[in-house]
């Protein structure tokens, strides 16, 4: 979401202009084309005309969008996965009981978290999205209210405290890390590649070619590990290079 838009029981709101008149709005999350409402069940929202997409009678307090899989924070029912891919007819897939009040989600590439109150924090491999899998939970004690993860590391509030946690070990379940911030160096007779490593393992290419229209595969650089950095000679002729993932 961003800083000038809010929710509100009467709409939805950018600034000081209503956007949308929608009743007992409890959450809202910002996509580039959409704005997904948790408004008396979900709403779907062009994020340019502000006018409904879609809609679907599911009860939620916290959405997050994925691959056209929506994440809904389900309150003592615990989440629910709802099948995005017709914004106009968004409808149920599946739902995953937790004990305690689901009311907080957070997503970050491959990692779902559910934050339930009583019921912890629970991590979710969500690499098939419509397929979420329990791979770590958290139990804080009391009363688990958000989680924020940057990077390996959750932030937990509950009632009276923050709890700092590495779950490196558990989004290790998910898969190995995916280069971002790629940048590609030429250096004497080899190409120096670094990255910032974050979750979901891809690979990027490397092609070449003195003719933009006929390309061809140089490279291809598997990322495995949580190495940050690559060194690959680099081709005696002169051509041009085009990388992506």
């Amino acid at each position: 979401s961003g800083p000038n838009f809010f929710g509100a029981s009467d709409g939805f709101y950018e600034g000081g202009t209503e956007r949308g008149s929608f009743s007992s709005v409890v959450n809202f999350e910002i996509y580039d084309s959409v704005i997904v409402l948790c408004s008396n069940g979900i709403q779907i929202i062009d994020r340019d005309t502000y006018m409904s997409i879609g809609s679907a009678a599911i009860p939620s307090w916290d959405v997050r969008l994925r691959s056209n899989i929506i994440y809904s924070a389900a309150n003592t029912n615990g989440f629910r996965v709802v099948n995005a891919m017709d914004y106009a007819n968004p409808a149920l897939f599946s739902t995953f009981p937790i004990e305690g009040e689901t009311k907080q989600l957070e997503l970050q590439d491959n990692i779902l978290m559910t934050c339930s109150r009583a019921g912890g924090v629970r991590f979710w491999d969500v690499s098939v999205p419509e397929s979420p899998e329990l791979i770590g939970m958290y139990n804080s004690g009391n009363s688990a209210e958000d989680v924020i993860l940057v990077d390996t590391i959750a932030y937990v509030a509950d009632y009276y405290k923050l709890t700092v946690l590495d779950v490196s070990d558990a989004l290790a379940l998910a898969g190995p890390p995916t280069p971002r911030e790629l940048a590609v160096t030429a250096s004497g007779d080899s190409l120096a590649f670094s990255w910032r490593t974050a979750r979901n393992a891809v690979s990027y290419k490397l092609w070449s070619s003195n003719d933009p229209g006929l390309p061809h595969e140089l490279y291809r650089l598997e990322i495995t590990t949580s190495d940050t950095s690559a060194t690959l000679p680099l081709p005696a002729d002169p051509m041009r290079l085009c990388c992506h993932r």
